[in-house]
């Protein structure tokens, strides 16, 4: 862990990959300090914890992670310290990676067989635009695919050129653009938007009511729980890739890495440099209310990749407490995180609290079925109770390619 300071001002604290920080804010014209204050890993700490006696150890943990055999991690300033300024040069010159295609925002260049349309809000009667395949096939079911957490409809979408193979009908609406308004961020309205798209694709693309699926990444997998939560429309199925489930959490956990979806959430909803609580609990999936009537045996299928929160913006147990979440309340209808956590004790298709923190701490389950895969990649774990679902598997950041082939169009995996 280090704490970068510029000035003597401390720009932030950067613990996981990417190792990147964004200190412009502090930096001034001419000369410029930069300190960096670097802390030895935790797994360093607990092993020099495991030689003492209990009494004297610093830190405590649910189970013992590390023993005084263990032999302790490279600690300090491993390889160069980049200085990279925006624009001057490629990503790769910068030690940054290229994003995701499925995350690229700047692509734009959509195959011809897909066409823009424009959709009046019921909510305030403006229009939000959508890209859209329709199929040559009478009632072909219909993909709704959301967009990223920066990106907007026009934002290309890998799934889509699957969804065209398969001659499926397909909407990639927009739904108020990029999280950094108070209109976006999964709001009333936003979703709202969501709702309208698929009844306009419904009705004027001739889909099949009756198989319509929710599906999104990142961002647009923190829109398709809140669209599990809150859309009236009986969607028959939602996957949710590498998705946000409680906003707040992902503002301090992207407040502590140096990310700028921290920044992001407080210009959507926050003021004189105060993010409004309240307002991110409201929005949050995790912490809205359960549509049992609506959502009762309605499949969830999320999926996730173990490294991400190292490897990636998003901590896995935001993934893994969503699935807590729906499971119990379906089963038990409890929501309440520490009474699921002792439901786990005696039922294990729940996830116990030593299970979460095992997962986001070591990533990996090292009894793991090697035989047991998702698209070519290992599974760590899995686990499914009431229709929904957990997958975390060999990964970062990231919605699989072929994951068009797990939704169960036509009842069929």
């Amino acid at each position: 862990m280090a704490q970068v300071s510029v000035n003597d001002s401390v720009a932030g604290i950067i613990w996981c990959d990417p190792w990147e920080i964004d200190i412009t804010p502090f930096v001034k014209s001419g000369k410029n300090t930069l300190r960096i204050d670097v802390r030895t890993p935790l797994a360093n700490r607990l092993i020099g914890d495991a030689s003492l006696p209990e009494s004297q150890r610093k830190l405590y943990t649910y189970t013992q992670l590390y023993t005084a055999d263990n032999r302790p991690v490279p600690s300090g300033i491993i390889g160069e310290v980049l200085l990279c300024t925006s624009g001057s040069g490629s990503p790769e010159a910068a030690g940054q990676k290229e994003s995701p295609a499925w995350d690229d925002t700047k692509r734009r260049n959509w195959d011809n067989r897909f066409k823009e349309v424009s959709i009046l809000s019921s909510a305030d009667g403006t229009p939000q635009n959508a890209y859209i395949y329709k199929s040559t096939q009478p009632s072909a079911p219909l993909i709704v695919s959301l967009h990223t957490w920066s990106g907007d409809y026009r934002q290309n979408d890998p799934i889509s050129l699957e969804v065209a193979q398969k001659d499926w009908n397909y909407i990639h609406p927009d739904f108020r653009g990029p999280n950094k308004r108070n209109e976006a961020l999964v709001s009333p309205i936003a979703i709202q938007d969501i709702e309208d798209a698929i009844v306009w694709a419904v009705k004027e693309m001739n889909a099949n009511p009756d198989e319509v699926h929710v599906v999104g990444v990142s961002g647009g997998g923190l829109a398709t729980l809140a669209a599990f939560m809150q859309v009236q429309y009986p969607v028959k199925s939602f996957s949710a890739w590498a998705p946000i489930s409680d906003i707040e959490a992902w503002y301090w956990e992207s407040r502590g890495r140096g990310q700028n979806y921290a920044n992001h959430i407080m210009q959507a909803i926050g003021r004189d440099g105060v993010i409004d609580a309240g307002e991110a609990i409201r929005r949050s999936p995790l912490h809205q209310a359960y549509p049992g009537k609506l959502r009762k045996d309605v499949p969830l299928y999320i999926y996730e990749g173990c490294h991400d929160g190292y490897k990636g913006s998003v901590p896995v147990s935001h993934s893994l407490l969503m699935y807590n979440r729906i499971a119990a309340e379906r089963k038990y209808g409890i929501s309440d995180r520490n009474k699921i956590f002792r439901k786990a004790e005696k039922d294990n298709r729940l996830l116990s609290q030593d299970e979460v923190m095992d997962m986001v701490i070591k990533r990996l389950k090292p009894d793991a079925d090697p035989s047991q895969t998702i698209l070519g990649r290992q599974v760590y774990l899995h686990r499914e109770m009431e229709n929904v679902s957990i997958t975390v598997f060999e990964g970062g950041h990231e919605q699989l390619p072929g994951a068009l082939e797990l939704i169960p169009v036509n009842n069929k995996l």
